[in-house]
């Protein structure tokens, strides 16, 4: 026999409050996320000061090269990541660093993969969300404002148009005559057709002078 009424309870007080039916409005907070690191992983806090502070020149010296040459590492990482899981092998590493002939002494070299290496080989991902960690402002969500300074152009847009005057003096002149004489050409005799033309003409020649 299963006692359900108690593994219940202790499900409902493992991952969230029990009785929510009755009280439907409480508020749960999000319980704590613990990642569990890949086997192979060292332990950074246990680490020697001298292999923290060779990873924190060598990080440094990489972070200012890739920030003077807007370099973005993730394409040749992901080159030799052929099954897409974040992970390349030390000697990748190693190639990267030698092509873009960055100058790092091998024991800071040495502490930037012991900083990120595991069983897997080394995970590239946490390597570059370290190295070039994004930004706040990139983060936030910027339709709302994108929106917002289109409608603003396409207003000052629209004002200035309705601002601008709807023709010239030449095409205003024209387009009066087109208006009054064409249909008077399409519906009359030939001979008059003749004298409109002519009139046009005329009008043509003084607007000129």
């Amino acid at each position: 026999m299963v006692n359900w009424i108690k593994f219940v309870n202790d499900v409902e007080t493992v991952f969230t409050l029990p009785g929510l039916e009755k009280q439907p409005l409480t508020r749960v907070l999000p319980q704590e996320k613990f990642i569990q690191p890949k086997p192979g992983t060292a332990d950074w806090l246990s680490v020697t000061e001298e292999m923290k502070q060779n990873y924190e020149n060598g990080m440094g010296i990489l972070r200012q090269k890739v920030n003077e040459r807007r370099l973005d590492l993730t394409p040749n990482f992901a080159a030799f990541d052929f099954l897409h899981r974040g992970i390349v092998t030390t000697n990748n590493f190693r190639q990267l660093i030698s092509m873009y002939s960055f100058c790092l002494s091998p024991a800071e070299i040495d502490a930037i993969i012991s900083r990120y290496a595991n069983d897997d080989g080394f995970n590239y991902l946490d390597f570059l969300n370290h190295l070039c960690p994004m930004k706040l402002e990139e983060n936030e969500y910027k339709y709302p404002e994108r929106l917002a300074t289109s409608q603003r152009i396409n207003k000052l847009s629209k004002e200035k148009t309705e601002m601008e005057p709807v023709m010239g003096d030449a095409e205003g002149i024209m387009d009066t005559l087109k208006a009054e004489l064409l249909p008077g050409i399409f519906n009359s005799s030939p001979s008059s057709s003749r004298g409109a033309s002519d009139k046009i003409i005329k009008l043509r020649s003084g607007n000129s002078v």
